[in-house]
C-alpha cells in the first residue's frame, strides 16, 4: 500500500536518450562533486508556546565535509505582507552523528496575529550537482515547508517530532528503508505521503520524478501511508536522489477529522556501488499494553553476509513520555524492549517505535527498520 502525489502531470517523463545522457552526466560529476555535496535532509517542526505563540525549529542533515556551510537561515512564517524574512542564527554546538553526517538547529518564536494556515518555509541554493530525478538540480535550490494551522474549533498544535535522522546508505541492487520515527505529542492521527520536492519560492520542482522513475528497471519506490515506512525494492543506477516525505496530522473535529498541521521532510539517497546486503530484522506484529503493566520483547537481526550487528531503536515511547521505555542490546543481533506505561500514557493512537539494524560492513554499512506500533490502554 503506498500514496504518492503525482509530480508533474503535465511534464514528460525521463526517457530513452534523454534518461541516459542525465544518468552519464551524472555518475560523472558523481565522482568529483563530493565537497560541494550540502544538504542530505531537512524539516522544519513547530511547538505551540502559548496563545498564539510558536516555537519554530529548522533542522537540517548536511555533510560534515562539505565546504558549503549555513552559519543562518531564513525562514518565511507565512504571515509576511511584504518579502521580508527572518533569519535563524544556527545553534552551537553543531551535532555530528557520524558517517559524515552533520546535525544543524535553528530556532525561534514568532507570534501570530489570528487563526489561519501559515506555510513555514526555507529555501538554501545548495542542492549539489547531479541528482538523478530532476534535471539541473545544482541551479535548483533545497526548499523546506510545513504548515502551521490555527484553528480554534480544533485547539492549539504542536506537529509532529521527527526522531529517526535519515543518515540509511543505499546500495545499487539493494533494498532501502527508512522511517523518520514520527511523534506526535497531541496524540493525532498521522498520515504519510510523498511528494515532489520543491525548489525556487518553495514551488514543486517542474522536472521532478520519483526515482523509480529514472530507470526502466523493476523497482518500486513506496511509502507506507499509515506507519511512514519508505522503501525502495531495488535501486537500478549509481548516483544521488530526492525524495520528500509528507506527514499530515489529523484530530477528530465535531465528529469528522480535520487537517490541524502538516511537515515535510526532503531527503537525499545516494546510492553507491558496495559489495554488500543490508541485514534484516525479524518482523515483529503490533501489540497492545495495560496501562499498569510490564510490555517485555526481545528483538533480533541478523546478517546474509555475517557482518556484526548492532540494534537500535527509536520512537516517542522512548524519549517522548512521562514513563519511558528502554531499550537493551546485548550484542550478536539481540536486543530488548522493556516498557511499563502508566495511564499518562493512555492515547487512542498507537505509540511508534522503530527499531534499526545496522551491519558493520565497510565502507558501505547498510540497516534494516523494523517499526512497531505498540497502543497503550486503559485498565
Amino acid at each position: 500500500m503506498t500514496s504518492r502525489q503525482n509530480p508533474n502531470p503535465q511534464v514528460p517523463q525521463l526517457s530513452g536518450w534523454r534518461t541516459w545522457v542525465a544518468v552519464a552526466w551524472a555518475m560523472a560529476v558523481h565522482a568529483t562533486t563530493g565537497w560541494a555535496t550540502h544538504n542530505r535532509a531537512g524539516e522544519i517542526t513547530y511547538t505551540h508556546v502559548q496563545g498564539l505563540t510558536y516555537e519554530v525549529v529548522i533542522t537540517t542533515y548536511t555533510k560534515s565535509d562539505a565546504l558549503a556551510d549555513r552559519p543562518f537561515l531564513f525562514l518565511r512564517w507565512g504571515d509576511e505582507t511584504g518579502n521580508d524574512l527572518d533569519s535563524l542564527a544556527r545553534e552551537l554546538p553543531v551535532g555530528q552523528l557520524g558517517g559524515n553526517v552533520q546535525v544543524n538547529t535553528y530556532r525561534g518564536t514568532h507570534t501570530y496575529g489570528g487563526p489561519g494556515v501559515y506555510e513555514l518555509s526555507v529555501e538554501d541554493p545548495n542542492r549539489n550537482e547531479g541528482v538523478l530525478n530532476m534535471v539541473g538540480s545544482v541551479d535548483t535550490p533545497f526548499a523546506i515547508r510545513s504548515l502551521l494551522i490555527i484553528d480554534p474549533q480544533a485547539g492549539h498544535n504542536n506537529s509532529v517530532q521527527l526522531l529517526n535522522p535519515a543518515t540509511e546508505n543505499a546500495c545499487l541492487n539493494q533494498p532501502w528503508i527508512h522511517n523518520p520515527a514520527a511523534h506526535d505529542p497531541d496524540g493525532d492521527v498521522l498520515t504519510y505521503s510523498l511528494v515532489p520536492c520543491r525548489g525556487f519560492n518553495g514551488e514543486p520542482i517542474p522536472t521532478y520524478v520519483y526515482p523509480d522513475e529514472v530507470s526502466p528497471g523493476e523497482d518500486e519506490f513506496t511509502i507506507d501511508p499509515e506507519i511512514g515506512d519508505l522503501t525502495w525494492t531495488t535501486p537500478q543506477l549509481v548516483g544521488e536522489y530526492n525524495v520528500a516525505i509528507r506527514i499530515e496530522e489529523w484530530r477528530p473535529v465535531n465528529g469528522t477529522l480535520r487537517k490541524v498541521g502538516e511537515v515535510v521532510r526532503d531527503i537525499q539517497i545516494d546510492v553507491q556501488l558496495c559489495a554488500n546486503q543490508p541485514p534484516e530484522v525479524v518482523p515483529m506484529a503490533d501489540t497492545c499494553v495495560l496501562a499498569g503493566t510490564n510490555l517485555t520483547f526481545d528483538v533480533l537481526a541478523s546478517d546474509p553476509d555475517n557482518h556484526p550487528v548492532t540494534l537500535t531503536a527509536v520512537g516517542g515511547a522512548l524519549t517522548e513520555v512521562d514513563h519511558p521505555a528502554d531499550f537493551t542490546y546485548w550484542g550478536n543481533g539481540l536486543g530488548t524492549f522493556t516498557w511499563s506505561p502508566t495511564c499518562a500514557e493512555v492515547r487512542a493512537e498507537p505509540h511508534q517505535v522503530v527499531f534499526k539494524a545496522k551491519d558493520l560492513a565497510s565502507p558501505i554499512p547498510l540497516s534494516d527498520l523494523e517499526t512497531r506500533q505498540i497502543t497503550v490502554v486503559s485498565p
